[in-house]
């Protein structure tokens, strides 16, 4: 009889021995020739009263755990906007972003917006919608906002905003199913 353990670690090596030696398992299995499979019968840690639970490596975190501040997410770092960037380059910068958002919606939504109104902004209100589309850091909002779901914060009601929320109405029922294809700038 030979352990599973060891057969996994010698991919199934004719060694023999018993789930005891290396894991304290009293159980002995017949010899593993394919490791791949493998599967235990049995888990291998066994307590005083005989009861067998999972390794401590297969247990992951709850929820609730992953919830609390030990495995939370770090924060953004936050968004510092660029300065004496060049009115072409930036025009650039924030077509590749509206068209990246990591979201189809917004991709869609900001993508077809940029196309149509972004050489058209002045540079003032470029870099309005330049704080706009980074400065959230939820992208989810960013499409509440201009859908109309939810309330704009005060920070963001400008003009471009405006456009924004007029764009997304779509009155002359424009299809936008797919991102405007790229253009050279």
């Amino acid at each position: 009889m030979a352990c599973p353990a060891r057969a996994l670690s010698r991919f199934g090596s004719g060694l023999g021995g018993s789930c005891r030696q290396f894991l304290g398992c009293s159980r002995s299995l017949p010899l593993v020739r394919n490791a791949s499979r493998f599967t235990p019968p049995h888990n291998h840690i066994a307590d005083e009263a005989g009861k067998t639970s999972r390794p401590e490596s297969w247990n992951l975190p709850s929820p609730v755990e992953i919830e609390s501040s030990e495995y939370s997410t770090p924060p953004l770092p936050p968004y510092i906007p660029r300065e004496n960037e060049p009115l072409d380059v930036k025009i650039s910068r924030l077509y590749y972003q509206s068209r990246k958002r990591g979201m189809l919606e917004n991709g869609l939504l900001l993508s077809t917006f940029a196309d149509e109104y972004l050489e058209k902004l002045t540079p003032e209100q470029l870099s309005v919608y330049d704080l706009l589309i980074n400065l959230p850091s939820n992208d989810w909002d960013i499409y509440y906002w201009i859908s109309g779901v939810k309330p704009v914060p005060e920070e963001f009601q400008t003009d471009v905003m405006a456009m924004l929320q007029d764009f997304v109405q779509n009155r002359g029922k424009h299809s936008r199913i797919r991102q405007p294809d790229l253009k050279e700038r």
